[in-house]
């Protein structure tokens, strides 16, 4: 079986059933319920989630898990990060990666210059920003052909245009 990433976290109680928000790292976010099923990470290790129900309500992802009927009993799951198994994604066409995929690659500058490894990414509205974190922290930009040369997920790097004083 593949790796578990995670594409989302449980957030805080809605009503008074045990329903739960969903903070889905999703794009959009509600496609987060087409991941089924999904692993919790309880206890330092991921449990395969019991959902009763899930909804949109509004612009917001809820569920309610089998053994949740309360606030109370949602409250124990605030924060509680929502993976799948890394397999269960849509495979993209070329040239196209996941965030997860990114993450923990070395970021070298097209003279060789090691930047460090890719900590996490943000969106920014008009692109994705890598942070790398070696000698020093960078913010760099996503933007393919223009900084992001090329990316290999089998040597686990990424060639960058990059000024490592920058």
């Amino acid at each position: 079986m593949s790796s578990i990433i995670t594409i989302g976290h449980l957030g805080g109680s809605h009503g008074v059933k045990g329903w739960i928000k969903v903070i889905s790292n999703t794009e959009p976010k509600e496609n987060i319920l087409h991941y089924l099923p999904w692993q919790l990470y309880l206890n330092d290790h991921w449990v395969i989630a019991s959902i009763k129900a899930s909804r949109l309500l509004g612009n917001q992802v809820i569920v309610q898990l089998e053994d949740c009927h309360t606030p109370e009993d949602a409250r124990r799951y605030n924060a509680i990060k929502i993976g799948i198994h890394e397999d269960q994604l849509p495979k993209l066409p070329d040239g196209k990666y996941y965030w997860s995929q990114l993450i923990g690659l070395t970021v070298i500058n097209s003279n060789g210059v090691s930047l460090g490894v890719v900590d996490r990414l943000f969106e920014t509205g008009a692109n994705d920003v890598l942070v790398v974190v070696g000698e020093k922290i960078h913010f760099i930009p996503y933007l393919q052909q223009r900084v992001i040369q090329k990316v290999d997920l089998i040597t686990k790097q990424i060639i960058v245009d990059w000024d490592p004083d920058f």
